[in-house]
């Protein structure tokens, strides 16, 4: 992630699937969320959360303890 961040710092697109949502929240600059094959929020992160959530039937929320990575690791 570290690395796909880097190059879209230099102005390179990146575009990564993910169903990590935290993984998103954490690296995106902007977010897209397809539901039935239909795009259902574009923005950043944080406001295209709540859509993604309610279309999952997902809580959404900040999350106390992360799961995937250490927190160290949070702000690479």
């Amino acid at each position: 992630m570290a690395l796909l961040r880097a190059t879209a710092r230099v102005g390179r697109a990146v575009v990564v699937v993910l169903h990590a949502l935290d993984l998103a929240l954490r690296y995106a600059g902007r977010m897209v969320v397809v539901a039935d094959g239909r795009i259902i929020a574009d923005a950043v992160p944080d406001a295209a959360l709540p859509a993604a959530a309610a279309a999952f039937g997902l809580l959404s929320g900040v999350d106390p303890a992360p799961r995937l990575l250490a927190p160290d690791q949070a702000g690479s």
